[in-house]
Order: C-alpha cells, then structure tokens, then sequence
C-alpha cells in the first residue's frame, strides 16, 4: 500500500486530475474506496476530490466505505465534509473523526509540499 500512496501523490503533485471518471464514471476516490486504500483518499480528498461524486449506479464514496465496513475511510470523508446518506445510523466517533481530520491536514501539507518541489 505504500507504493500506491507514493504513486498517488506524485501524481497529484504533477496535476492528475481528482475529478477523472472511468467508464463506470468512478472517480479515483472511488476507486481508492474500493480498493481499501485509506493513505490514496486522504491524497485524493486534500487534493480536492468530489467528496459527494456519484458513480453511473448512483454509488457515493461514503456509502460505498460505509458498506464495506471501512472505518477508516468512512472517518476520513465524514472529516472532510462528505454528506451522509438519510437514513444512516450516526457514523464513526468524534475521536475517529477528529484523527481523520489530522490525517486530512497531514495529506494536505504533504501534497504542499511535493507541488512546491516541482516548481
């Protein structure tokens, strides 16, 4: 997992687009949701992914970590904002979120700092 969050970040910091779709219209944060890959989100979304971007099935990032079970993600898109579907039980604690939040801001200053070594 690693060398995905390595990969992502440099190419975010080379100006890959956050809001790419593929032909099911997922956007690499929804792909990085898929995959479990909890560092690759926090590149994404301190990037400026779509928090709220739904796939051609209607499938938002949220609710598809939500229904994979995956904590970690679901604690880093509530952090940044993401939109919960109605209905949804109360999701992930405010100690859970508030580390998504210093996670979020890590990835931040990381990507920062990789776009000023470019320049």
């Amino acid at each position: 997992m690693r060398g995905q969050k390595q990969a992502a970040a440099a190419l975010l910091a080379a100006g890959a687009s956050v809001q790419a779709r593929d032909e099911h219209q997922r956007s690499p944060l929804h792909e990085a949701v898929l995959g479990s890959h909890d560092d690759v989100a926090a590149a994404l979304i301190a990037a400026g992914a779509e928090l709220d971007a739904k796939d051609a099935q209607g499938h938002t990032p949220l609710g598809m970590s939500v229904a994979k079970g995956d904590a970690a993600i679901v604690a880093l898109l509530l952090a940044a904002g993401a939109e919960a579907p109605k209905g949804l039980p109360a999701l992930g604690s405010e100690t859970e979120i508030q580390a998504a939040r210093e996670r979020l801001e890590s990835a931040r200053e990381e990507l920062k700092r990789l776009r000023g070594s470019k320049e």
